[in-house]
């Protein structure tokens, strides 16, 4: 991860939230923007104005906002891999699935994970050559 651009990928999402918050005919404040991503209007303009950065930890914590604003380009400014469309899809809607259905999609993804983990060595003789 780039995290050099992580002002200029704020700078972009400002902008389109900006556009689709006039669209929506509501306030386009820096207040309300950094509401939207969680922290004080203070930090968010400091972040902008490349006074500070922020930690490792917080930019994991706007890569969904982010995406949120700016799609896949959020990954390409941060130089993040993008992620697997049907990865993205579940991530999107998986607070509106169940907590009990979550647990099962959670526990046969790894029952299915372990069964065909093709990094595990064979236990089976290897064959000798002459």
């Amino acid at each position: 991860m780039n995290s050099a651009n992580i002002p200029l990928a704020l700078e972009k999402a400002l902008i389109e939230w900006r556009t689709l918050q006039t669209r929506q005919r509501k306030s386009v404040s820096l207040n309300e923007f950094a509401a939207f991503l969680g922290y004080s209007r203070p930090i968010v303009n400091q972040w902008l104005n490349r006074d500070k950065s922020p930690s490792r930890g917080t930019v994991e914590l706007l890569i969904p906002k982010l995406v949120e604003l700016l799609g896949n380009e959020a990954y390409e400014i941060l130089e993040l891999p993008i992620p697997n469309p049907d990865f993205q899809r579940l991530s999107r809607i998986w607070s509106l699935i169940p907590e009990e259905k979550q647990h099962e999609l959670a526990d046969q993804g790894e029952r299915f994970a372990t069964k065909n983990d093709t990094t595990k060595k064979s236990t089976r003789p290897v064959p000798k050559t002459r």
